[in-house]
């Protein structure tokens, strides 16, 4: 029987130590408890569409930028940013310069590449005209 008060006290003396420092620990932390009114947020709500209807003028609004079609088929030896942009297929680099222009696919004896850079660009020597050999 003693025992079992002494269990009883214990218990009850974890308990109410827990509970005070649970609320302990809620009021020691930097975390706000945000409650909102209602009117608040009807008030907040409203002003949130207001701004919405408001006009920005044209100088504030965002406009899509639509680029120009790119032109393709460029014939050899003009400048190009693509080898799609090229009728043969290859916009070689030029390391030296740094420039890009069209230029053949390697024919039969010729050097040739298969290897891209980034872009779709070739550098040092264009592919074969019919495949990599």
């Amino acid at each position: 029987m003693k025992y079992i008060i002494v269990l009883l006290a214990l218990c009850t003396i974890c308990v109410t130590y827990g509970e005070q420092d649970s609320s302990n620990s809620r009021k020691g932390s930097n975390k706000k408890d945000y409650k909102f009114k209602e009117k608040d947020l009807k008030q907040a709500k409203a002003r949130w569409i207001s701004l919405q209807d408001e006009d920005w003028g044209d100088d504030m609004m965002q406009k899509p930028i639509d680029e120009p079609p790119r032109r393709t088929n460029r014939e050899l030896g003009e400048m190009c940013t693509y080898s799609r942009d090229c009728e043969s297929g290859c916009c070689l680099l030029d390391r030296s310069s740094k420039l890009r222009s069209c230029q053949p696919r390697a024919v039969r004896g010729e050097k040739c590449s298969n290897a891209q850079i980034k872009a779709d660009i070739y550098v040092d020597a264009c592919p074969c005209v019919s495949g990599y050999k």
